[in-house]
């Protein structure tokens, strides 16, 4: 099992009881029934080292508008699913994950997405 990149993240969520899981060598951060954050940090894959941000279609651009520049890159899956990336080098990391974090903590509905 890959070690827990960023586990800054899940600390930060410790009172909603996130759940943490294995996936693609990375980590999947679940509320209840809610995928909200990726957290990748894969050798063979430095260009996708950082936090990914869930949400779904419907939220994506107002979830993004709420980011720093440095975290406008996006990614579409196959699925045509979007994710809000983070980058581990940007400068405000640290900051604009907390800032995800604190979004999570106070329950707001544009971050998380229903596994389909």
């Amino acid at each position: 099992m890959a070690s827990l990149a960023f586990a800054f993240v899940p600390e930060r969520l410790i009172s909603m009881n996130p759940e943490v899981k294995s996936m693609f060598g990375a980590h999947m951060v679940y509320l209840q029934d809610k995928m909200v954050f990726f957290l990748c940090d894969i050798l063979k894959k430095p260009q996708h080292k950082g936090v990914w941000v869930c949400v779904s279609p419907e939220n994506f651009d107002a979830a993004l508008k709420l980011f720093s520049a440095s975290v406008r890159e996006s990614n579409k899956n196959s699925k045509g699913r979007k994710w809000i990336f983070i980058a581990a080098a940007a400068d405000d990391f640290e900051e604009q994950v907390n800032f995800a974090c604190d979004l999570v903590l106070r329950k707001n509905t544009l971050i998380g997405r229903t596994p389909v």
